[in-house]
């Protein structure tokens, strides 16, 4: 597919991607020609309920889809920071060139983080080698930024917990330290994966919130992805609910398509309807195989 200028705003482009499983029951399209684009500094939630495609459609951006996948079609495009456009699909999952722009152009908060992080590896020896490969510091420099990227995601005690390894945190803590991680090499889009599914409403409100202070903070872009309309404002969203939210445009997937996308505060758009029978289960068989694949 030839490469296309994107507007002077724009940051990403995801232009009708596909992503197909071949199943037992027949060939399963969790990711049927889905569309969104995001402009430089936006936050973009994309909503939809277990099986819909939101989690594979992040991944085919990263290019870690399993093996077991079939990249059918589409574009992604990305700007860098340094201006030039580059086309992220035509990488392959193992390549050089994907993998200079993870990490340090795109970060991703995976939705576990306990499978998402090496069990043998402490917190700061994960961050201190993902800045030393991007950013070419020294280990004692690299240790330091460690330490401060811990004490910017509010992380008590940094200087101690940067030598605790994944199990011997609690799941609030585990997450913080994922996020450190994805923002390590300050990358100008951050994807954020169900960061909140597996905590307490308490500890929940308290990501949401960091993620709000980062983004402002920092200026770059984040895809936060959720099947909880609670998160996402929009045709979702209560009168006078929308305080808590820092989205600032939704797209709503359903079987692996998007449904609408619009700004936050449109009215435009229906909720999607329920999976059910066949289709459902392909979906989350799907889900599952992507759950269970290493990176």
């Amino acid at each position: 597919m030839t490469k296309q200028n994107m507007p002077a705003e724009r940051l990403l482009d995801v232009e009708n991607v596909q992503v197909h499983f071949p199943m037992r029951e027949g060939l399963v399209k969790a990711v049927d020609g889905v569309s969104y684009h995001v402009n430089k500094g936006e936050v973009l939630g994309i909503v939809g309920e277990s099986g819909s495609g939101k989690s594979i459609t992040a991944r085919a951006i990263m290019r870690l889809l399993p093996k077991r996948a079939v990249d059918a079609g589409g574009r992604v495009q990305m700007r860098l920071n340094t201006g030039e456009d580059l086309e992220l699909s035509s990488f392959k999952r193992n390549s050089r060139a994907i993998r200079q722009v993870r990490g340090k152009h795109v970060g991703m908060i995976f939705q576990e983080p306990m499978t998402a992080l090496s069990p043998v590896h402490t917190i700061g020896a994960q961050i201190m080698r993902t800045v030393q490969l991007h950013m070419g510091l020294s280990r004692a420099a690299a240790r330091e930024r460690a330490i401060d990227l811990l004490a910017k995601v509010q992380m008590p005690r940094p200087t101690e917990l940067v030598d605790a390894f994944p199990h011997q945190l609690s799941g609030g803590m585990r997450q913080r330290a994922m996020i450190a991680l994805a923002i390590s090499c300050n990358p100008s889009l951050l994807i954020a994966d169900e960061p909140t599914t597996a905590l307490d409403v308490t500890t929940e409100a308290q990501i949401l919130e960091l993620l709000k202070q980062l983004q402002s903070e920092l200026g770059m872009a984040i895809i936060f992805i959720t099947h909880n309309f609670g998160d996402v404002p929009g045709p979702y969203c209560r009168n006078g609910d929308s305080g808590r939210h820092f989205l600032r445009a939704q797209a709503s997937l359903y079987s692996g398509a998007a449904a609408f996308h619009s700004t936050p505060w449109c009215r435009s758009g229906t909720a999607a309807p329920h999976h059910s029978g066949h289709g459902a289960r392909s979906l989350q068989r799907a889900e599952r195989l992507l759950v269970q694949s290493t990176l």
